[in-house]
């Protein structure tokens, strides 16, 4: 206390003391009475919990580009926190102050940063308002600032304020996202559906350590309206839901949303792995879209969620797929101890099979299959990613229309190489209907074999594995080309590709001429990352193609046009 020593008057105060939590009663919006934490200077209780470092801020004034000043903190002149307006900052500071406990007491993470980072509670962000976050929330990464809406009438629907406590475990689960391994989770199309799919999980995850085991965990948002919730995790397609907020809960089945709305579809199809997440906590039964009946019995939210988040922070690329939730999830499995044939890894791929994420997988490849090219297809060894088996002895008999022949181009090859001028795997193409027909060929080691084509309407393909090395395996593509068509390129001069591994660009030489030329990029699970239309291009034209956007890998480049179709390996580096 500065006092003057001529007048006694006091000049100033400051306090030895900079900060101290105290524990409040507070009136929240939703939930009723709680116990709050917060910080008491010299009688003033101002809306910040200094050990969890969370604090709630009243919206009305802050400008809405910057970290809100601590001016802006709700203040209160007791412990007893009861005004009306403030219950929902009030509702918000309880609810991320459960959500910072059930991070740190469950899943070890201090913060969303994990190194004890701010949080900044905002409501009622007023500058907003034409943006429509009244009746909104959203997480802004990498600040650690969240917004929540103060609700309001929107497309015929009233809405209370939005900082229930789902709400809140939501959006501070996306700033958790924002720190995984890999930089986050892209906000569109799989990778944001996954994005929003985890902060669909640990909001109720949130949920259940909060008020316990009850049917209202596995809805999102049920408290805004009078009736009814924005999502539902143990039924994402129910038919309480409005047309336009039905989720698929199978993989690109019925409700599965291919536009380019919400970024995608991100907050229709995180009804997948939300649905996924439910069954492994809870179980059930039923058939899912494509036919295939399922009975999940559940392994229990304690387990699940922290194989989740396992995988969730160490495994998931920043455009990961739901065949990368997949193989994530089991490799977080494996890492927390549970082996390939535990009944916790059993039943992660069982519940992955009920929601249709095995029409994803690869299938290996046994006996004779006949195929018929009315409009071509794809073969394969079906080891996907991984090596394919030894013993093998697998057959294809791929018959075209009578006026047709059959056309195969190899996309992927990587066999084991010869030795001693003998292919022990190797892939053998006959020029008829079995292996009785002339060889047109047999192919091992890792040069991708030529374009073939038949002189009938059939083809016999034969892919044949000994006991010892294995590799990668191959892709090939069939169709039925006119008898007339343009003759093969098969000079080696066709194409060249450098360098090669590659970072920022690669350079593509035609050794001949070409019309229509298209490179086509494809990953190791033949999806394309990359489409680049040349056109016209002279012998010996050099075209380079700009890499910077892929990540580091192995890719397939393919050159194709009006009498060219070839592949070749590219290997992107850092």
């Amino acid at each position: 206390v500065f006092v003057n020593a001529r007048t006694g008057k006091v000049l100033d105060k400051i306090t030895l003391i900079p900060h101290t939590d105290e524990q409040c009663k507070a009136q929240t919006y939703y939930d009723g009475e709680k116990t709050i934490t917060a910080d008491n200077i010299d009688g003033t209780y101002y809306l910040r919990d200094n050990a969890r470092n969370i604090g709630t801020y009243n919206g009305k004034k802050w400008d809405g580009r910057t970290i809100p000043d601590k001016s802006l903190l709700y203040t209160n002149t007791s412990a007893n926190w009861t005004d009306e307006d403030k219950k929902p900052p009030l509702q918000a500071h309880w609810g991320l102050e459960q959500t910072y406990d059930y991070y740190k007491n469950v899943l070890n993470r201090d913060s969303y940063d994990n190194n004890h980072g701010p949080t900044y509670n905002v409501y009622n962000p007023v500058i907003w308002d034409n943006l429509g976050y009244y009746v909104n929330a959203a997480a802004l990464p990498p600040y650690g600032i969240m917004v929540y809406g103060r609700g309001g009438t929107a497309n015929g629907t009233t809405y209370k304020p939005f900082v229930a406590l789902d709400i809140t475990a939501h959006e501070f689960t996306h700033l958790v996202t924002d720190k995984s391994i890999n930089g986050g989770l892209e906000y569109r199309n799989e990778p944001g559906a996954l994005n929003e799919s985890f902060s669909d999980i640990f909001a109720a995850c949130v949920d259940y350590h909060t008020n316990g085991d009850n049917p209202k965990v596995w809805l999102i948002g049920e408290d805004l309206t009078e009736k009814g919730f924005l999502r539902s995790m143990s039924d994402p397609s129910s038919k309480e839901l409005a047309q336009n907020r039905r989720q698929p809960n199978t993989y690109k089945g019925t409700y599965w949303y291919t536009g380019s709305g919400d970024n995608g579809g991100v907050h229709t199809n995180s009804g997948v792995q939300n649905y996924w997440f439910y069954l492994l906590c809870k179980g059930g039964s039923g058939t899912n879209d494509n036919g295939k009946a399922y009975n999940i019995t559940p392994i229990g939210i304690d387990k699940t969620q922290k194989i989740v988040y396992r995988s969730w922070m160490n495994y998931l690329p920043y455009q990961a797929k739901h065949i990368d939730a997949y193989f994530g999830s089991l490799q977080a499995a494996k890492d927390l101890g549970y082996n390939e044939n535990s009944k916790e890894y059993k039943t992660l791929i069982a519940a992955w099979e009920a929601v249709g994420i095995d029409s994803l997988l690869p299938r290996l490849c046994k006996g004779n299959k006949v195929l018929t090219a009315t409009k071509g297809g794809t073969i394969t060894d079906g080891s996907g990613e991984e090596k394919y088996p030894k013993n093998l002895n697998c057959t294809w008999t791929i018959e075209a229309p009578a006026d047709k022949v059959v056309q195969l181009t190899f996309t992927k090859f990587e066999l084991e190489a010869a030795s001693g001028g003998e292919c022990g795997d190797y892939v053998a193409v006959y020029d008829g209907e079995n292996d009785k027909a002339t060889l047109m060929g047999k192919y091992c080691g890792s040069k991708i074999p030529p374009v073939m084509r038949s002189t009938s309407n059939k083809m016999f393909i034969k892919f044949y594995t000994d006991a010892f090395v294995n590799r990668d395996g191959f892709e090939a593509k069939y169709e039925p080309v006119s008898t007339t068509a343009l003759p093969l390129v098969g000079s080696n001069k066709a194409i060249s590709v450098y360098p090669n591994p590659a970072r920022s660009e690669v350079f593509i030489r035609l050794g001949e001429s070409h019309d229509n030329i298209t490179v086509v990029v494809t990953d190791m699970l033949g999806r394309v990352v990359k489409k680049v239309f040349i056109g016209k291009v002279a012998e010996n034209d050099v075209k380079n193609i700009g890499i910077e956007d892929l990540s580091t890998g192995i890719y397939y480049l393919h050159v194709v046009g009006n009498d060219i179709n070839r592949v070749e390996k590219l290997v992107v580096n850092e």
